[in-house]
Protein backbone atom coordinates (compact mmCIF):
# COMPACT_ATOMS: atom_id res chain seq x y z
CA UNK A 1 0.00 0.00 0.00
CA UNK A 2 3.01 2.29 -0.17
CA UNK A 3 6.79 2.61 0.08
CA UNK A 4 8.28 1.67 3.44
CA UNK A 5 11.70 2.34 4.92
CA UNK A 6 14.00 -0.66 5.49
CA UNK A 7 16.87 1.25 7.16
CA UNK A 8 17.00 4.51 9.12
CA UNK A 9 17.05 7.58 6.87
CA UNK A 10 18.41 10.79 8.46
CA UNK A 11 16.93 14.21 7.87
CA UNK A 12 18.16 16.01 4.76
CA UNK A 13 18.61 13.04 2.41
CA UNK A 14 17.49 13.78 -1.14
CA UNK A 15 16.15 11.15 -3.55
CA UNK A 16 15.66 11.56 -7.27
CA UNK A 17 15.20 12.94 -9.69
CA UNK A 18 11.63 11.79 -10.35
CA UNK A 19 11.74 9.79 -13.58
CA UNK A 20 9.15 10.09 -16.33
CA UNK A 21 8.13 11.46 -19.68
CA UNK A 22 8.25 15.22 -20.20
CA UNK A 23 4.81 16.49 -21.22
CA UNK A 24 4.29 20.04 -22.50
CA UNK A 25 1.43 22.08 -21.06
CA UNK A 26 -0.21 22.11 -24.50
CA UNK A 27 -0.40 18.31 -24.46
CA UNK A 28 -1.98 17.92 -21.03
CA UNK A 29 -5.55 17.78 -22.34
CA UNK A 30 -4.77 14.61 -24.32
CA UNK A 31 -3.84 12.64 -21.18
CA UNK A 32 -6.63 10.61 -19.55
CA UNK A 33 -4.51 9.55 -16.56
CA UNK A 34 -2.84 12.46 -14.76
CA UNK A 35 -2.44 10.73 -11.38
CA UNK A 36 1.36 10.38 -11.64
CA UNK A 37 2.21 13.81 -13.02
CA UNK A 38 4.19 16.63 -11.43
CA UNK A 39 4.15 20.16 -12.81
CA UNK A 40 7.59 21.74 -13.09
CA UNK A 41 8.01 25.53 -12.96
CA UNK A 42 4.25 26.26 -12.86
CA UNK A 43 3.30 29.58 -14.40
CA UNK A 44 6.65 30.05 -16.14
CA UNK A 45 7.57 30.04 -19.81
CA UNK A 46 8.95 26.57 -20.49
CA UNK A 47 6.97 25.01 -17.66
CA UNK A 48 6.05 21.38 -18.23
CA UNK A 49 4.80 18.19 -16.59
CA UNK A 50 6.68 14.99 -15.75
CA UNK A 51 4.54 11.88 -16.17
CA UNK A 52 5.85 9.03 -14.01
CA UNK A 53 3.43 6.43 -15.38
CA UNK A 54 5.28 3.46 -16.84
CA UNK A 55 8.74 4.77 -16.00
CA UNK A 56 11.11 1.85 -15.36
CA UNK A 57 12.36 1.66 -11.78
CA UNK A 58 10.51 4.81 -10.75
CA UNK A 59 9.86 3.87 -7.11
CA UNK A 60 9.24 7.53 -6.30
CA UNK A 61 5.95 7.39 -8.19
CA UNK A 62 4.77 4.79 -5.66
CA UNK A 63 5.15 7.09 -2.65
CA UNK A 64 1.79 8.06 -1.17
CA UNK A 65 0.71 11.58 -0.31
CA UNK A 66 0.53 12.60 3.34
CA UNK A 67 -3.02 13.30 4.48
CA UNK A 68 -1.86 16.51 6.15
CA UNK A 69 1.49 18.35 6.37
CA UNK A 70 2.25 17.16 9.91
CA UNK A 71 2.22 13.54 8.73
CA UNK A 72 4.84 14.02 6.03
CA UNK A 73 8.42 12.80 6.23
CA UNK A 74 9.39 13.69 2.63
CA UNK A 75 9.20 17.07 0.93
CA UNK A 76 8.74 17.41 -2.84
CA UNK A 77 11.07 20.08 -4.18
CA UNK A 78 12.22 21.42 -7.55
CA UNK A 79 15.85 21.85 -8.53
CA UNK A 80 17.14 22.73 -12.00
CA UNK A 81 13.86 21.75 -13.64
CA UNK A 82 13.58 18.36 -11.92
CA UNK A 83 11.58 16.92 -9.02
CA UNK A 84 13.27 15.51 -5.91
CA UNK A 85 12.01 14.09 -2.62
CA UNK A 86 13.94 15.13 0.49
CA UNK A 87 13.54 13.71 4.01
CA UNK A 88 12.36 16.50 6.33
CA UNK A 89 12.79 14.41 9.48
CA UNK A 90 14.51 11.20 10.56
CA UNK A 91 12.62 8.17 9.21
CA UNK A 92 12.65 4.90 11.15
CA UNK A 93 12.61 1.35 9.71
CA UNK A 94 9.13 0.07 8.75
CA UNK A 95 7.83 3.65 8.59
CA UNK A 96 5.96 4.56 5.41
CA UNK A 97 7.39 7.30 3.22
CA UNK A 98 4.80 10.09 2.85
CA UNK A 99 5.37 13.13 0.66
CA UNK A 100 3.93 16.64 0.83
CA UNK A 101 4.53 19.83 -1.10
CA UNK A 102 7.74 21.78 -0.60
CA UNK A 103 8.15 25.54 -0.37
CA UNK A 104 8.34 25.95 -4.14
CA UNK A 105 4.80 24.54 -4.34
CA UNK A 106 3.34 26.44 -1.40
CA UNK A 107 1.17 28.61 -3.67
CA UNK A 108 0.43 25.93 -6.27
CA UNK A 109 -2.69 23.86 -5.61
CA UNK A 110 -2.81 21.68 -8.73
CA UNK A 111 -0.16 19.03 -8.11
CA UNK A 112 -0.94 15.34 -8.64
CA UNK A 113 0.35 12.87 -6.08
CA UNK A 114 0.58 9.13 -6.69
CA UNK A 115 -2.00 6.94 -4.97
CA UNK A 116 -0.45 3.73 -6.26
CA UNK A 117 0.76 1.02 -3.90
CA UNK A 118 4.17 -0.59 -3.90
CA UNK A 119 4.47 -3.97 -5.71
CA UNK A 120 5.71 -6.88 -3.62
CA UNK A 121 9.47 -7.20 -3.55
CA UNK A 122 10.23 -3.54 -4.25
CA UNK A 123 12.02 -1.49 -1.62
CA UNK A 124 13.23 2.13 -1.46
CA UNK A 125 16.99 2.58 -1.68
CA UNK A 126 18.87 2.24 1.64
CA UNK A 127 20.09 5.35 3.40
CA UNK A 128 23.47 6.61 2.23
CA UNK A 129 26.69 5.90 4.03
CA UNK A 130 28.27 8.71 5.96
CA UNK A 131 27.07 11.53 8.11
CA UNK A 132 23.40 12.51 8.38
CA UNK A 133 22.22 14.73 5.57
CA UNK A 134 24.61 13.25 2.99
CA UNK A 135 22.93 12.85 -0.39
CA UNK A 136 22.54 9.33 -1.90
CA UNK A 137 24.35 8.35 -5.06
CA UNK A 138 23.01 10.24 -8.07
CA UNK A 139 21.37 12.96 -5.96
CA UNK A 140 22.54 16.54 -5.64
CA UNK A 141 23.09 18.11 -2.20
CA UNK A 142 20.42 20.56 -1.08
CA UNK A 143 21.92 24.04 -0.71
CA UNK A 144 19.40 26.80 0.12
CA UNK A 145 20.15 29.91 -1.92
CA UNK A 146 17.65 32.36 -0.46
CA UNK A 147 16.24 32.87 3.03
CA UNK A 148 13.06 34.67 4.09
CA UNK A 149 13.87 37.67 6.29
CA UNK A 150 10.51 37.36 8.07
CA UNK A 151 10.24 33.69 9.08
CA UNK A 152 13.69 32.31 8.18
CA UNK A 153 12.55 29.68 5.67
CA UNK A 154 15.13 28.79 3.00
CA UNK A 155 14.54 28.32 -0.72
CA UNK A 156 16.62 26.87 -3.53
CA UNK A 157 15.37 29.43 -6.05
CA UNK A 158 14.84 33.17 -5.75
CA UNK A 159 11.53 32.84 -7.62
CA UNK A 160 10.27 30.54 -4.87
CA UNK A 161 11.29 33.09 -2.25
CA UNK A 162 9.46 35.83 -4.15
CA UNK A 163 6.27 33.77 -4.16
CA UNK A 164 6.69 32.99 -0.48
CA UNK A 165 7.10 36.67 0.44
CA UNK A 166 3.58 37.33 -0.85
CA UNK A 167 2.31 35.25 2.06
CA UNK A 168 3.73 37.87 4.42
CA UNK A 169 2.98 40.98 2.33
CA UNK A 170 -0.51 39.97 1.22
CA UNK A 171 0.33 40.94 -2.37
CA UNK A 172 -1.95 39.35 -4.99
CA UNK A 173 -0.71 40.49 -8.42
CA UNK A 174 -2.64 37.96 -10.54
CA UNK A 175 -6.21 39.19 -11.12
CA UNK A 176 -9.09 37.36 -12.78
CA UNK A 177 -10.52 39.24 -15.77
CA UNK A 178 -13.97 37.76 -15.14
CA UNK A 179 -14.62 38.47 -11.45
CA UNK A 180 -11.65 40.61 -10.32
CA UNK A 181 -10.53 38.12 -7.67
CA UNK A 182 -6.77 38.28 -7.11
CA UNK A 183 -4.24 35.54 -6.37
CA UNK A 184 -0.63 35.21 -5.24
CA UNK A 185 0.45 32.90 -8.09
CA UNK A 186 -0.39 32.58 -11.78
CA UNK A 187 -0.92 28.83 -11.36
CA UNK A 188 -3.75 29.44 -8.88
CA UNK A 189 -5.27 31.98 -11.26
CA UNK A 190 -5.20 29.44 -14.11
CA UNK A 191 -7.07 26.92 -11.97
CA UNK A 192 -9.58 29.60 -10.90
CA UNK A 193 -10.30 30.69 -14.48
CA UNK A 194 -11.43 27.14 -15.26
CA UNK A 195 -14.40 27.79 -12.96
CA UNK A 196 -15.52 30.43 -15.45
CA UNK A 197 -14.62 28.55 -18.63
CA UNK A 198 -15.85 25.15 -17.47
CA UNK A 199 -12.62 23.51 -18.63
CA UNK A 200 -11.89 20.25 -16.79
CA UNK A 201 -8.74 18.67 -18.28
CA UNK A 202 -7.99 16.18 -15.49
CA UNK A 203 -10.04 13.02 -15.97
CA UNK A 204 -10.47 10.14 -13.49
CA UNK A 205 -9.37 6.87 -15.08
CA UNK A 206 -11.82 4.88 -12.93
CA UNK A 207 -15.16 6.65 -13.42
CA UNK A 208 -14.47 9.25 -16.11
CA UNK A 209 -15.33 12.25 -13.92
CA UNK A 210 -13.36 15.35 -14.90
CA UNK A 211 -11.84 18.09 -12.74
CA UNK A 212 -10.43 21.57 -13.20
CA UNK A 213 -7.28 20.95 -11.13
CA UNK A 214 -4.88 18.21 -10.13
CA UNK A 215 -5.74 18.84 -6.48
CA UNK A 216 -9.44 18.19 -7.05
CA UNK A 217 -8.60 15.08 -9.08
CA UNK A 218 -6.30 13.79 -6.34
CA UNK A 219 -8.88 14.45 -3.63
CA UNK A 220 -11.49 12.55 -5.66
CA UNK A 221 -9.12 9.60 -6.07
CA UNK A 222 -8.49 9.42 -2.32
CA UNK A 223 -12.15 9.74 -1.31
CA UNK A 224 -13.76 7.62 -4.01
CA UNK A 225 -11.22 5.15 -5.35
CA UNK A 226 -8.77 4.62 -2.48
CA UNK A 227 -7.33 1.12 -2.16
CA UNK A 228 -8.68 0.52 1.32
CA UNK A 229 -12.26 0.60 -0.02
CA UNK A 230 -12.07 -1.73 -2.99
CA UNK A 231 -14.90 -4.04 -4.06
CA UNK A 232 -16.06 -7.44 -2.84
CA UNK A 233 -17.70 -9.96 -5.14
CA UNK A 234 -21.22 -10.75 -3.92
CA UNK A 235 -21.08 -14.18 -5.59
CA UNK A 236 -17.84 -15.66 -4.26
CA UNK A 237 -16.71 -13.17 -1.60
CA UNK A 238 -13.36 -12.37 -3.23
CA UNK A 239 -12.12 -8.84 -2.51
CA UNK A 240 -10.45 -6.57 -5.06
CA UNK A 241 -8.67 -3.30 -4.12
CA UNK A 242 -9.09 -1.92 -7.64
CA UNK A 243 -12.46 -1.47 -9.36
CA UNK A 244 -10.98 -2.44 -12.71
CA UNK A 245 -9.96 -5.86 -11.34
CA UNK A 246 -13.39 -6.26 -9.75
CA UNK A 247 -15.24 -5.58 -13.01
CA UNK A 248 -12.95 -7.98 -14.88
CA UNK A 249 -13.64 -10.65 -12.25
CA UNK A 250 -17.42 -10.16 -12.53
CA UNK A 251 -17.19 -10.84 -16.25
CA UNK A 252 -15.81 -14.29 -15.42
CA UNK A 253 -19.01 -15.03 -13.46
CA UNK A 254 -21.17 -13.74 -16.30
CA UNK A 255 -19.41 -16.05 -18.75
CA UNK A 256 -20.51 -19.17 -16.82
Amino acid sequence: LGVFCTDPIPKGVRFGPFQGKVVNTTEIKTYDDNSLMWEVEPGRVGGHFIDGKGASGNWMSLVNCARFPEEQNLTAIQCQGQIFYESCKEISPKEELLVWYGDCYVQFLGIPISLKGMPEGMRPPPHPEGKPGAAPQGAKPFIPMDRCSVCGKSFSQSSSLNKHMRVHSGERPYKCVYCNKAFTASSILRTHIRQHSGEKPFKCKHCGKAFASHAAHDSHMRRTHSRDKGCTCSLCGQHFPEQEDYHFHMKSHAAH
